[in-house]
């Protein structure tokens, strides 16, 4: 967890996984299950403002960064927005 509203930043929770494939269908799905459990742990209401999740390999080499704002979540999660638009919002970077 870094805090940054004490600096007028946004709160971001970064998450290093092991996805079960290195393909991108495989990491996206995997990022949206931590988005979920990151949302669904936070203590209060708003937060965590986003997740960044970083895919590596088992020898942890990083292989994907992928960034997400937790309003994207939440209006996936309430059905304003698909899972395409979902995936076409992260921020992706590939190693």
């Amino acid at each position: 967890l870094k805090n940054g509203r004490l600096e007028g930043k946004q709160n971001l929770v970064q998450v290093h996984f092991i996805p079960r494939a290195l393909s991108e269908r495989a990491i996206q799905e995997e990022f949206l299950i931590i988005c979920a459990i990151v949302y669904g742990a936070q203590t209060q209401e708003n937060t965590v403002d986003v997740v960044r999740g970083i895919a590596e390999t088992e020898d942890g080499t990083p292989e994907v960064v992928l960034e997400a704002q937790i309003t994207n979540y939440t209006a996936y999660l309430s059905g304003q927005i698909d899972g395409q638009e979902w995936e076409n919002r992260l921020q992706v970077k590939r190693f």
